[in-house]
This record gives C-alpha cells, structure tokens and sequence, in this order.
C-alpha cells in the first residue's frame, strides 16, 4: 500500500512526523490486538471454568478482547503525536482556506468581467 501524495505545504520534517505517526499507530495497535487477545483467550478460560460456557465462545472472545487492546493502544499512540498531528492540520486548513479565499476572488473577477 502506497502513502498517499504529499501536499506542497507539508515540510520535511512534517512528513517525516506523519510517517512516524502511522507507524505508531500501526505497531500499537497491532501490539494492542495481540495483548487484548491473549487477555480475550484467558478471560475465557477462567470464565469456562467458573461458568462452564461452550468451547463455540472462544474465538469471539479472542476477537473481541483483541478489539478492545487494539483500541487502547492504538488511543495511547494517538495521545503520543497529538500536539504534532495538530500543528500540520493545521497548516493543512490554513492552506484549504487561502486555496478557497483565491478561488473566490478569481469567481468573482471572472462575473465582474462577463458582460450583462
């Protein structure tokens, strides 16, 4: 899979922190996803023993506990580059809003010049 384009308002650096931000992201929660399974795996097997439910309940247990740790982690990554994240999002609106300020003003010579 291909990263996508890179606008011509990110630097270098932002780049560089977006691909660590993925990266982050991806490694956490796939850490997340295999800690919450082993927690899944486990609940189930203490709750199999003290219940006695069905052997059929064990990959959703899995699942779902993996689920959950991919979330968290995934959430801890996050809170990692959020100041970051914020200031290229940022620069990413304030080039959107100058893009449409300059489209505006184009429309608007374009009327201005069209006979009536």
């Amino acid at each position: 899979m291909n990263a996508p384009p890179v606008p011509s308002y990110l630097t270098e650096e932002d780049q560089r922190k977006l691909d660590d931000c993925r990266k982050a992201l991806f490694i956490e929660g796939f850490k997340g996803f295999l800690v919450g399974a082993a927690v899944g795996s486990a609940g189930f097997l203490v709750t199999k023993r003290a219940v006695g439910i069905e052997n059929k309940f064990h990959l959703l247990s899995v699942l779902v506990g993996g689920i959950g740790g991919g979330s968290v982690f995934s959430r801890r990554a996050i809170d990692q580059y959020r100041v970051d994240m914020t200031a290229i999002f940022t620069k990413g609106a304030q080039q959107k809003q100058l893009e449409q300020q300059h489209q505006q003003q184009q429309q608007q010579q374009q009327q201005q010049q069209q006979p009536q």
